[in-house]
């Protein structure tokens, strides 16, 4: 819609697939343009169809434009009369939309003016295929429509059948695969749908095999038809058959076995370009999309710095079928994959490609027994899994037996992935057309019958294959164009004489290959490959290579690598750098810096992309000298660890030089000696560069001339780091010719900005002019003297676009920490973190703060951190209380860690904090409460606070005695029920504050005696999922019997560690109690802990649902669980207790319980351990109870068994159990010995840990 009101847009062009919509598009963009009456005074509209009706065309424009050719026989004569009312009146807007056009076809035999003859209409064209519109000059962009999404496609289907997904499980279950088929085609989802609504639930299944396939077929069928060449069909062919996403690198190996690219040249880069220019053919008619990943949304990092990154293509599973089930071509040109299902012998036997993905071993044999004369193409793989089998579970005999080549013999193409064989099968060797042999993950050793196959052209082993010795075998394949070993890991072997003898190679890729030996070397086992051998490779176009010895380039001559297209070469250990397809070279020199004066390195430094230069210790020369073209090339540089340099480019005879044309990332790190990036008189052609990262260059004093500020539009990223003699980022040199508004100079893309331990930095350009970031979006500032002046002055006008602010490490003396002014400038903040601020006493002054109207303060900050502000006194600071001002009403995210801090908010503040989810307090020793009552009690003293959306809560060492304070109340005794109450009560929360929606609560360090009282809001933790207390020394209890039922539904992990008050862990009134759903129970240096629970207390079991209860030095615990919840212990997974002095029994009974003969089998343990029980008696459990474990033979459960340091031996503690495993080994008593996973929990036990965390 914004291209049609666009007043450059003529000619506006829609493409996408059949089915995709683009009709339904147009009816509904004409329906709008017509409801809004703008911007067309009339809208026209015609179908073209495959054969285009000229006459049909010419009467549906006269029809909309009421002009009458029934009268004009002669196509000459409507055509002229067309034209002539189209450009009557030149004021009068008029659409005109063509749909589904095929083919070009001129418009002035229709009759409408095109080009500069278009005055006051524009076009709206739509075609399956872009190269159409292309030829009928549509403006850019051309617009694709794509299939829906996965999930737009269901809600239409769902839409379409109606109810029938309501209450039926089953084709709830089904609906979703079927949708997946359908391409996101809207003609196809309704039409399957409907067909759909009133079937039973038989057809809906009958439909994932069977779904109106003809349709498709009609469809696709279309689409091919209309490629222009034979090949260009074959290889989407080829596509079809192996389907999904497809790594473009196979497609080219396979497509060259078949020859599908010899039109466009005889090297293997010619046949690159043509599959290139195939598959944009295929997307342009929509028959193939992009990778499976948005490639439009690739990001630099993928491109540049990923070893894996893969061009992919996708063509659809439904197109995919469609072209494996129907004869393209006639007959006799049938592929198959691996749904082949019921097809005959004799039509496998025609097939002439076929593709095995994940077929089992029947199949496969199956396979291999038909004949297959014609068969041009293999693909294979054995199901997933296989890499992680036992060696003897691998079936690698049988497979390498069911492989037999023997009726292959016109075999071109060999695709095999995932395979497991020792050794190739010895009937490949016969396969003499075999041009391409790709092995992708494959488990092969031994490669050397490879050598029979005279005609291969392309070999690959690819992706992590396991073989580590490229055999003299190999050097027999002396037509071979290219060799890819590039991601072969253990590859340490090349027997001498193999490269030198394939002197057709056009690419050699042994980049993780590095043991090349040296003319005086001995070999210490068996002999390897010399460079020297590489000499014979004068047609090498792409090379990958790695030589980790620099010292071996010395003592050949220059090698033939001068007219290399393509390369990765790797000199020395070059480390920290990846290739993201861009001609590269790492260099780590170790002082042999002779090398870079070799022709071919300074041939290929002129044509290199990416330049990763570090160990130049002695070269003279600044890196300019490198390249003689002035890094006309350099796309990406990185030069580090050379003390030898001065200056990056260097003309110090004082002619002019350019620099930096193509440059887009830059980065300089531990260059010592660095004095200028540029010297001379040198101009930074830098308008490409996107990111600079500066580290540890001590005697660089700035970065750029202002001069060459003007030219950095793309700069996106700075990154400067501990350049102890950093001054500014930005100088000015006298003389320089400086363009200017308003002293200002603009970095106008800059998003983020790092700038770390530069303790000599004082501005960010030291002159007068300004340097402006009007796009700034994170700014990371560490260990400045001044941060407020390059704040406050120098960057003030950027920071509307800020969403990122860090801040730490100031040795300013500055009171507070941001000013009023700039705050105000911050509104699309997101995320701030400032600490280690030594004299900051506050956060936000907002002392001259003025409130005429309501004013919103950082309104989108969602994180905020304040850290090591050891005299922080306040966050803000006001005059009056904050009427008027909303502060953070959107934060979700509170850290605060080692404050001065004596409270968090002032009710005031607390208000604001609706949409906070997270708050956590750390180590603040001054902290008395997180809300304080400030303000007086004027305000807020009847009013619940609520933190609706509060999801965690985690205060850890700070000193509080409550959550809400009331500083102005005196201690006076109060009889009402009244806020008072609140203010005396010894509770942490009350009723002040409300908690709806709070799971996890973690309480560290805190002076009270109670976590909550009776009075607590009626909805607040009723969802509380986690309940973690340490070191709170005065907690007399965990809860009250009413807090425990309200938290019984939802609370599932409950730890206790050094509360030594804690006498009993859950209280009951002696009423019945819903059952509670804790899972995990966790006790830890408890001193005086008596107990967990007291059976008199309950009539029901409160916790049946445990599965893990760990008890730790709780010296007075006598026993874990009463008898009465006996029925409920078979459940626990995991038992330990450990360092508990008085501990009797797990189980016993309490005073007037009566004892039963009751056997407890615990059927689900999984782990149990019994350490240091000096007090344990011999039986597990008390008189009368049986013990029953899930040994090795009946329960399989048990994994991990410990007893040690106990009162009893293990077998009287373990009963038959014990015995044996203490004849198995596995178990010892009143001993240092434990098994070896125990020893590592004892060393944590000692040092205070608890044995699980969550």
């Amino acid at each position: 819609m914004k291209a049609l009101d666009h007043e450059k847009h003529k000619v506006v062009g829609v493409y996408g697939p059949g089915g995709v919509g683009k009709t339904t598009l147009l009816e509904e963009v004409e329906k709008k343009l017509r409801k809004e009456g703008r911007p067309f005074d009339m809208i026209v509209k015609s179908k073209v169809s495959q054969t285009p009706d000229l006459k049909n065309i010419q009467d549906d424009i006269a029809y909309a434009l009421k002009l009458d050719l029934k009268n004009e026989p002669s196509e000459v004569g409507r055509r002229d009369r067309l034209f002539k009312r189209l450009q009557k009146d030149p004021s009068e807007k008029i659409l005109i939309i063509l749909d589904d056009l095929w083919k070009e076809f001129d418009l002035k035999e229709v009759g409408i003016p095109s080009g500069d003859e278009s005055k006051g209409f524009k076009l709206l064209l739509t075609s399956r295929f872009k190269d159409v519109l292309e030829q009928m000059k549509c403006d850019t962009p051309i617009f694709h429509l794509e299939g829906l999404k996965d999930k737009e496609a269901f809600r239409l289907f769902e839409k379409t059948v109606g109810d029938r997904l309501k209450d039926d499980e089953e084709l709830k279950a089904i609906a979703p695969k079927v949708v997946k088929k359908l391409a996101g085609l809207p003609l196809l989802i309704i039409s399957v749908a409907c067909c759909l609504k009133d079937r039973d639930v038989t057809a809906w299944r009958i439909a994932l095999t069977k779904i109106d396939q003809s349709k498709m077929e009609t469809i696709v069928k279309l689409s091919y038809d209309h490629l222009k060449s034979e090949d260009t069909k074959t290889l989407f062919l080829l596509c079809g058959l192996i389907g999904g996403t497809i790594d473009v690198e196979i497609l080219l190996v396979l497509g060259m076995g078949l020859g599908l690219f010899e039109e466009f040249g005889s090297t293997i880069q010619d046949s690159r370009d043509g599959l290139n220019t195939m598959l944009d053919e295929l997307r342009s008619v929509c028959l193939l999309l992009d990778g499976g990943d948005d490639k439009n949304n690739v990001t630099l990092y993928e491109l540049l710095y990923d070893d894996d990154y893969k061009n992919d293509v996708t063509i659809h599973d439904l197109y995919s079928e469609v072209v494996v089930s129907t004869p393209f071509s006639g007959q006799d040109s049938l592929m198959m994959n691996s749904n082949y299902g019921s097809r005959s012998k004799e039509k496998l036997e025609k097939c002439w490609a076929i593709c095995l993905a994940d077929v089992d071993k029947r199949r496969f044999d199956e396979l291999m027994k038909c004949q297959f004369p014609d068969k041009k193409i293999l693909i294979s793989s054995q199901p997933g899994g296989w890499r992680w089998k036992q060696e003897h579970e691998r079936e690698v005999g049988d497979w390498l037996r069911l492989l037999d080549f023997t009726y292959m013999k016109e075999l071109r193409g060999l695709y095999f992935r995932s395979m497991h064989m020792a050794s190739l099968p010895p009937s490949i060797g016969i396969l003499g057309n075999l041009h391409s042999l790709y092995l992708d993950c494959c488990d092969v050793k031994d490669v050397a019958i490879l050598g029979k196959l005279k005609a291969l052209q392309i070999l690959t082993v690819a992706a992590r294959s396991t073989f580590s010795r490229l055999p003299k075998e190999i050097g027999e394949l002396i037509n071979l164009r290219s060799l890819n070993l590039s991601k072969c890991y253990y590859l340490k072997t090349i027997a001498p004489g193999v490269l030198n003898r394939l002197t057709n190679l056009e690419e050699l890729h042994i980049y993780h290959f590095s043991q090349w030996m040296g003319n005086d070397q001995i070999p210490l086992g068996s002999c390897n490959a010399r460079l020297a051998e590489l000499k014979s490779l004068t047609k090498l176009a792409s090379l990958e290579i790695s030589i980790s010895n620099p010292i071996i380039l010395l003592e050949d001559g220059d090698l033939p690598f001068e007219n290399l297209d393509k390369f990765r070469i790797k000199i020395g250990n070059a480390r920290g750098w990846k290739y993201g397809g861009l001609p590269t070279m790492g260099l780590d020199l170790k002082g042999c810096d002779s090398i870079l004066l070799r022709k071919w390195v300074k041939k290929n430094l002129q044509k290199t992309q990416y330049l990763y230069l570090t160990g130049c210790s002695d070269f003279k020369e600044s890196p300019r000298e490198l390249c003689t073209q002035e890094f006309q090339e350099v796309k990406r540089l990185h030069i580090g660890d050379s003390p030898s340099i001065k200056y990056i480019v260097d003309s110090s005879n004082d002619l002019p030089l350019t620099a930096f044309g193509k440059l887009e990332s830059f980065s300089l790190d531990n260059l010592i000696n660095l004095e200028k990036i540029c010297h001379g008189p040198i101009v930074l052609e830098c308008n490409k560069l996107k990111d600079v990262r500066v580290v540890q260059c001590n005697q660089l004093k700035y970065l750029w001339r202002l001069s060459d500020v003007q030219r950095l539009v793309r700069l996106e990223e700075i990154n400067v780091s501990e350049c102890s003699s950093m001054q500014s980022i930005v100088t000015h040199d006298a003389g320089e010719d400086i363009v200017s508004t308003n002293n200002r100079v603009e970095l106008p893309n800059v998003r983020r900005l790092r700038l770390h331990e530069l303790p000599n930095m004082t501005s960010f350009c030291d002159t007068s002019i300004q340097v402006s970031l009007p796009h700034l979006e994170s700014l990371i500032m560490v260990g400045f003297l001044d941060p407020e002046k390059i704040l406050y002055s120098e960057l003030s006008s950027t920071y509307s676009y800020l969403r990122s602010l860090l801040i730490r490490a100031s040795k300013s003396t500055s009171k507070s920490i941001l000013k009023l002014d700039w705050i105000l400038k911050l509104l699309n903040l997101e995320s701030m973190s400032l600490g280690r601020f030594p004299s900051a006493e506050v956060i936000f002054d907002l002392e001259e703060l003025k409130v005429i109207e309501d004013v919103e303060i950082c309104s989108r900050l969602t994180k905020l951190t304040l850290e090591d502000l050891p005299n922080l006194q306040c966050m803000w600071k006001h005059d009056v209380k904050l009427q008027g001002i909303s502060i953070f009403r959107n934060l979700r995210d509170l850290f605060v860690y080692k404050t001065g801090l004596s409270f968090l908010f002032s009710v005031s503040v607390a208000k604001c904090f609706r949409e906070i989810r997270v708050i956590r307090v750390w180590d603040c020793q001054n902290m008395k409460a997180v809300i304080v009552d400030e303000e007086g009690r004027n305000e807020g003293t009847y009013d619940i606070i609520e933190f609706p959306l509060l999801e965690h809560l985690s205060i850890r060492q700070c000193p509080m005695e409550k959550f809400f304070l009331y500083p102005h109340v005196k201690k006076e005794p109060v009889t009402t029920t009244s806020d008072l109450q609140d203010a005396y009560s010894n509770s942490f929360f009350d009723r002040k504050v409300t908690f709806p929606n709070i799971t996890k609560l973690q309480i560290g360090g805190l002076l009270c005696q109670e976590i909550w009282n009776n009075q607590i809001p009626t909805n607040s933790f009723q969802k509380l999922e986690s309940l973690v207390l340490t070191k709170c020394d005065n907690l007399q209890s965990i809860a009250t019997s009413y807090m425990w039922k309200r938290s019984q539904c939802h609370l599932e992990i409950l730890k206790v560690i050094s509360c030594r008050s804690i006498k009993i862990i859950y209280e009951g009134d002696g009423t019945d109690i819903e059952s509670g759903k804790l899972r995990s129970l966790v006790l830890c240096d408890l001193e005086n802990l008596r107990c967990i629970w007291q059976s008199d207390k309950f009539p029901n079991v409160p916790f049946p649902n445990l599965r893990v209860v760990e008890a730790v030095r709780c010296p007075r615990l006598e026993m874990l669980f009463p008898t009465f919840t006996m029925k409920f212990l078979g459940q626990i997974k995991q038992l330990i207790v450990d360092s508990c002095e008085d501990m009797e029994l797990i189980a016993g009974h309490e005073k007037g319980e009566e004892a039963t003969h009751t056997t407890i089998t615990f059927s689900e343990l999984t782990l149990l351990m019994l350490v240091k029980l000096p007090k344990f008696r011999s039986s597990f459990l008390p008189e009368k109870y049986s013990l029953k474990f899930p040994c090795s033979e009946d329960f399989p459960s048990l994994q991990n068994l410990s007893v040690k340091s106990c009162g009893a031996e293990p077998d009287q503690v373990l009963g038959h159990l014990g015995v044996q495993l203490i004849r198995s080994g596995d178990i010892y008593s009143k001993s240092d010995q434990v098994i070896g996973q125990w020893e590592f929990a004892s060393t944590e036990r000692e040092r205070g840990m608890p044995f699980h965390e969550t």
